[in-house]
Order: C-alpha cells, then sequence, then structure tokens
C-alpha cells in the first residue's frame, strides 16, 4: 500500500479531547504506521497553543484566520490547489466551519475531503434567545447543504453529533466512527502515595475527579456550587479539576466565595489523568452542557470510576453501565448524589474496564480503512 498522507485541519492545539485525540492518534500512526499513514496539521487558528510541543508532525500555521475571514478563504484557495496531489484525504474538523474549508478544498480540485462531527450541540442552541437561535439554524442549514456538496464522507463521534451536524445525510455517505483514548494499567502503591502527596489528599479523603477545557460546555460552575453543598459539613471531600480554559479566573473566584480553597484544587492540564484516575480518585462527575462521545468519561470507565455524568451524554460512551449514574442538571439533585457516592465509600482496589471499544488503536485503524476505501 501507497503511503497515505493526511492533512488533518483544526483551530490550534489547545488542551481538549479533540486535541488529545489527534495527539493520541498521530503517536499510533507513528509507531504502527510509520511510512504507511502520516499525518500532518493545518491550525487554521495561525499560532501554537498548550499541546504543540506534543505533536512531532509537521504543524502548518498558514493560512490562517488572523486576518479575517476573506483573506483566509482567499489563502486557502490557492493553499488547497497547491497541494491538491499532496495530500491523500483532507480530514476536517472545526464543527460548522468545516463547510465552509471542505467547500474551499473541493473547488481547488482536492478529493476525499472528510468532515467530523465531534460535538451535539442542540441542548445548547434550544436554551439561545428565539432570535439567536434562528440564525443558529439557518447556519446550520446552510452547512448541511454545503456537506452535502462538498464533503466525499461525513464522519461522526456518535449519533448525536451526526444528528447534529449532518441532519438527514444519507446513511451510506454518513459513518460513526469512535474516537479513542490510550488506555493503560497505572496502579501502583508508590504512584498513589506520591500523587496523594503532591496533591495534598489524605488516605480518608473521598476524591471527586473532571476533566475538560475549563469553558462553559464542560458547566464547571454548575459543578462547583453543587459540591460546595455537599461539603458544607463533609471535612472529607475534594474535589480535583483538570483542564484549561477561559473561565479559570471566573472559577476562582467563584471557589474563594464559597471558601472551598482547600477542597477544589485546579490543577491545570495534566498528561497522568489515568494514573490521578486509577490511584487517588474515587469518583468522576461530569455535569457538561453537551459533548459529542465524552472521552474523558471513557477514561474513567476504564479506569473503574464510578461515574456521575449530565443526561446529555451520549449513550454510546456508556463502557460500564454498573458504573454509570445518568442525572438531569438541576440544583441540589448533584449535590445530594456527591454525598450519597462519598457515603458509598468505593474501594480503592480497583478493576480496569476490558472493553476495548474506545482505545486509540481501534479509532485508528478504522479510520485507516476509511481512508483506504475513498
Amino acid at each position: 500500500m501507497n503511503q497515505l498522507n493526511v492533512l488533518h485541519v483544526i483551530t490550534n492545539f489547545a488542551a481538549g479531547g479533540i486535541e488529545k485525540w489527534l495527539i493520541d492518534f498521530e503517536n499510533v500512526c507513528n509507531k504502527h504506521y510509520l511510512g504507511k499513514l502520516n499525518c500532518e496539521f493545518l491550525c487554521i487558528g495561525g499560532s501554537t497553543d498548550a499541546w504543540d510541543h506534543q505533536v512531532s508532525s509537521k504543524k502548518i500555521y498558514s493560512p490562517n484566520l488572523k486576518k479575517g475571514r476573506l483573506a483566509f478563504f482567499l489563502k486557502l484557495f490557492s493553499f488547497a490547489r497547491e497541494n491538491r496531489n499532496t495530500y491523500s484525504v483532507i480530514h476536517i474538523h472545526p464543527y460548522r466551519f468545516s463547510a465552509f474549508i471542505a467547500f474551499v478544498f473541493k473547488i481547488a480540485g482536492c478529493n476525499n475531503i472528510v468532515v467530523h462531527a465531534h460535538n451535539d450541540k442542540r441542548n445548547l442552541y434550544r436554551k439561545y434567545p428565539l432570535g439567536k437561535r434562528l440564525i443558529y439554524n439557518a447556519y446550520g442549514l446552510v452547512a448541511k447543504a454545503m456537506f452535502r456538496l462538498s464533503a466525499t464522507v461525513c464522519v461522526a463521534a456518535s449519533k448525536d453529533a451526526a444528528k447534529d451536524l449532518f441532519g438527514t445525510l444519507s446513511s451510506s455517505k454518513t459513518q460513526i466512527i469512535y474516537c479513542g483514548v490510550q488506555l493503560s494499567d497505572h496502579r501502583s502503591e508508590s504512584s498513589r502515595h506520591a500523587l496523594m502527596a503532591e496533591l495534598n489528599v489524605a488516605e480518608n479523603d473521598h476524591v471527586f475527579i473532571t476533566v475538560g477545557s475549563l469553558t462553559t460546555q464542560k458547566n464547571h460552575l454548575f459543578l462547583i456550587e453543587e459540591f460546595a453543598k455537599a461539603a458544607q459539613n463533609n471535612h472529607a471531600l475534594k474535589l480535583l479539576v483538570i483542564g484549561e480554559g477561559s473561565l479559570r479566573v471566573a472559577l476562582e473566584r467563584k471557589i474563594q466565595q464559597l471558601q472551598m480553597n482547600e477542597k477544589v484544587i485546579l490543577l491545570g492540564n495534566r498528561l497522568d489523568i489515568q494514573s490521578i484516575m486509577q490511584n487517588v480518585a474515587h469518583t468522576f462527575v461530569f455535569p457538561s452542557l453537551y459533548e459529542g462521545l465524552g472521552l474523558a468519561f471513557i477514561e474513567a470507565q476504564f479506569s473503574g470510576l464510578p461515574s456521575i455524568i449530565s443526561n446529555t451524554i451520549p449513550y454510546e460512551a456508556d463502557t460500564e453501565t454498573s458504573l454509570v449514574n445518568r442525572i438531569a442538571l438541576e440544583p441540589n439533585v448533584w449535590r445530594d448524589q456527591i454525598v450519597l457516592a462519598e457515603r458509598l465509600q468505593v474501594s480503592q482496589k480497583r478493576v480496569l474496564g476490558s472493553n476495548r471499544k474506545f482505545s486509540v488503536e481501534e479509532s485508528v485503524r478504522n479510520f485507516k480503512s476509511l481512508y483506504v476505501s475513498l
């Protein structure tokens, strides 16, 4: 088989679930498919970000959006025209904006254009005021029409993500291919003691953990408020928040206001998430307003963590159903479930999940098969 050269079009390598999947995807390609499946990345945000240093493949920062959309599309057309024979596949990720990017690559003469739906934002849009909702609905209709014109294949991380971005496209053009994560056993007594010391966790603490960018989507403000209610009369509760983002200052202010400085710890970006899950945490909490799949939730289930999640998370992400507590995003309901989770006193001796459907290796195999079939 000739080498497949795939250009992934993304915004940037911010610390998020899509970006982490792409980094893991690239690592598997370099390890198992060197000379067969090559990845390059067009970062249309135009600048480096938190995880650029994790990527060894070529990163291209121009054309980008910094000088306006008209200039971007003109330069993108020139780039696509010059490279129409360079890449075997163009794989585009930035939500509805993918429709316009795909159209430019199409008219520039590029073949094999894959657009990828990673999120389901319909619940978010339903809460918008009528005028704003109508604008977003119109934008969605235009995007769907352009996907029909430009995309060779439409891929989604879940059925819900496909319904949001692609609507009623024929099944022959739309496929569900799950993203994945690197699933490894990190359990060890030495790691447990080292992490507990670093994170200031005591043996009798019940540790809750949430993972995600500090953005509106992940709903951290709601979680911290509910956790504070549960922790008022329970000194053994701690919440570890892994991730970075634009809401960090607001979260710090909320933690200070609720006097939760000793109980809610913002850890920033971490590369040892599964180690923390498997050695320190007792319960995973995930109150997202919307998700396409929820890779952090999949990591938590693999790590054997009971999980309290919002009812917006796709059911396809459930791999260990006995561990999952799916509840509505309502005040006091989350407080009560946090209190109940602490009382269950989960054993620290963790049994890891056995479902490999969401491993990144499986994800790469499925996408490689797709690329070859185009």
